[in-house]
């Protein structure tokens, strides 16, 4: 696991959110096939897959209060993802509040917005990532961040 915000690589850096970390994780799950091939072109270096602290803090808590895995299980699990597939992690920089409240005045009209995606977004878009592996597409619409749904078009 890298904890670099930028990287020199060739591949295009892919935010993996937190629905698709879990789904990675769960072999039941419907969408398992599609993530697993999104996994796959991480491994043959078509994309660099990113992951924020705030995807990591998400990801333990579905995995505790939703799978019932204890705070080990979930550690370890997320660990095991984020080294076997040698992710770069990001966090929030200084700009990242600024353009946050940008984005969340723009998009107010709304009639539900998520604050919490629009944050990710803004993390991400500051630390130079322009795209996101999701399955809550309409989160990230018009957010200025290129998505890409597991298994439609990946």
């Amino acid at each position: 696991m890298k904890s670099t915000s930028k990287t020199n690589s060739v591949a295009k850096q892919v935010l993996f959110d937190t629905n698709v970390l879990i789904y990675s994780l769960d072999s039941a799950s419907p969408q398992f096939e599609a993530v697993r091939k999104l996994f796959a072109r991480v491994k043959n270096g078509e994309i660099e897959a990113v992951a924020a602290h705030q995807n990591i803090v998400e990801t333990e808590n579905v995995l505790v209060n939703i799978y019932k895995k204890s705070l080990d299980e979930a550690r370890d699990a997320i660990d095991n993802v984020l080294f076997s597939f040698n992710f770069s992690l990001i966090c929030p920089l200084p700009s990242t509040i600024s353009l946050y409240h940008r984005l969340i005045q723009r998009y107010s009209s709304k009639t539900k917005i998520d604050i919490y995606d629009i944050y990710l977004a803004s993390t991400t878009l500051v630390n130079g990532v322009d795209s996101i592996a999701t399955y809550n597409t309409k989160h990230f619409e018009g957010l200025g961040i290129t998505v890409i749904s597991p298994g439609i078009g990946t």
